[in-house]
């Protein structure tokens, strides 16, 4: 289903939590729905819609915009365009980073204490991960920063604690690489990945279903790197993204492969099996995919995982208890297959009370080209009805008609009149043929474009084509989004 986005915005990035997504707009807006106290709009309300989340604070230094967001278990963090980090939702762990005198629970957001980073003059944090009440942060500097809950030692910093304000994650081992810095990171259940600018990908906290991939099951509390014996088998190939899920780990490599361990009960790690565990990486399958295609995006969830191949589509594997694979069934799968793709169909259309029957469709596009019914000269109300079929990645229904809806439209008609021509006789010639009346507008008529519609309570929007006004017959276009 589509989220309803609000006029005029588009979406950039998208985050979701256990109970609440968060997204950011080309508006420069972050917006927020779900469970009321994690949305930072100043209420307790759920939310079934996006909301804007409150940039007081934010607007003190003029002209800035979240950047970027990142949505943990009950809590939310983003980035603003003047360097500071914000934080919302619960803080029964510190995971605010606010220090020890914060409140349990913020409704709007608060900067997150940079202490710690303003050691380093003009440093700003670039980069952020929400997890289970903790929080990790990229410093300019190169130093990652953590805060909040400690269990299994998921603040990185060695000391077991938990820290109501950030401290450095421990570089002992990556600084075994001169001037190397973590790039990249993600946030767990209770472990956590980096990437560093050495091609390593580093891992601490819970081990216990092998999710940091070292080859053991020991908690670590401080970074260790994640065994790259399969990776190494392609000369030079290094890992560029990783994902964190409850307690199994992705990565992609710089040879198009995803890798996989930790916990695999469900197939989660989707390479044909559904072991307990696997302690070192192995490659997902990429059947579904084809070799022709790479991997270029992934995200873990609980006992299930997601990617975006080279050629557009997504793919899904592992649990699918609450249809977490979005393939239109319930049964689990240890190998990726494609996520199933809505089509929208639309099924009727009525000018107020009048419907229109004559029409064509063209049936691979679903777009209907119509005659308007006639009605005098002014403002109307057109409702489209819809459905929506899933489709595979080649186009074959998987699913009829799973939902259904309307949208509604406004369309004007035109006065008009009738221009009658008599072109006389031309000198040297027999009579001239005279032309049949011509009905036009009063007006030089003009497409009239339509938004991404986003009516309130329904399943999802419908993107409308050109409305243009033709002659009396009046024809109009409508194209379903695909």
């Amino acid at each position: 289903m589509r989220v309803h986005t609000p006029a005029g915005v588009h979406f950039t990035q998208v985050s979701a939590g256990e109970y609440h997504s968060l997204a950011i707009g080309d508006d420069g807006h972050a917006y927020a729905w779900g469970f009321g106290a994690y949305l930072g709009n100043g209420g307790r309300v759920d939310q079934y819609s996006p909301v804007r989340v409150d940039q007081t604070l934010l607007d003190t230094t003029p002209g800035a915009r979240y950047t970027s967001i990142s949505a943990g278990t009950d809590h939310s963090l983003a980035i603003g365009s003047d360097g500071h980090v914000y934080s919302w939702g619960n803080n029964t762990s510190g995971q605010l980073g606010v220090g020890p005198g914060g409140n349990w629970q913020q409704l709007t957001p608060v900067r997150v204490d940079q202490t710690l980073l303003n050691t380093t003059p003009g440093a700003r944090y670039t980069s952020i991960s929400a997890g289970n009440m903790y929080s990790l942060a990229i410093g300019s500097d190169g130093h990652t920063y953590a805060w909040g809950f400690n269990g299994q030692g998921v603040l990185g910093d060695g000391s077991g604690s938990g820290q109501y304000t950030p401290v450095r994650v421990d570089q002992t081992l990556l600084d075994t690489t001169p001037g190397a810095r973590y790039t990249s990171i993600s946030a767990g259940f209770d472990h956590a990945l980096a990437i560093g600018s050495d091609g390593h990908a580093y891992a601490w906290g819970s081990n216990f279903s092998g999710q940091l991939g070292d080859g053991t099951t020991t908690d670590r509390h401080t970074p260790i790197r994640v065994n790259q014996t399969l990776l190494s088998s392609t000369p030079g190939a290094i890992y560029t993204s990783v994902a964190t899920g409850v307690d199994h780990s992705l990565a992609i490599g710089s040879d198009g492969h995803i890798y996989a361990w930790g916990h695999n009960t469900n197939g989660a790690i989707g390479d044909g099996t559904n072991l307990n565990t696997r302690l070192i990486p192995v490659r997902t399958d990429q059947t579904a995919l084809g070799n022709t295609n790479r991997y270029t995006s992934i995200s873990a969830g609980e006992g299930f995982s997601l990617a975006i191949g080279s050629n557009g589509y997504a793919y899904s594997w592992g649990l699918n208890s609450n249809f977490n694979l979005g393939n239109t069934y319930r049964v689990e799968r240890d190998i990726p297959g494609p996520v199933a793709v809505p089509r929208y169909v639309i099924d009727t259309v009525k000018f107020d009370t009048t419907a229109v029957t004559q029409k064509t469709v063209n049936t691979s596009t679903g777009t209907w080209d119509m005659h308007v019914p006639q009605h005098p000269a002014g403002a109307v109300t057109v409702t489209v009805g819809y459905h929506l079929d899933a489709l595979d990645d080649n186009g074959n229904i998987l699913l009829p008609n799973y939902g259904s809806d309307t949208v509604t439209l406004h369309y004007t008609y035109k006065a008009f009149y009738k221009v009658d021509f008599s072109l006389g006789d031309a000198i040297g010639n027999t009579s001239s043929p005279t032309p049949a009346s011509q009905t036009v507008y009063s007006d030089d008529p003009q497409p009239i474009k339509f938004p991404n519609p986003t009516p309130p309570g329904s399943i999802t929007g419908l993107r409308v084509g050109l409305l243009t006004v033709l002659t009396t017959g009046t024809s109009l276009n409508l194209s379903p989004a695909v």
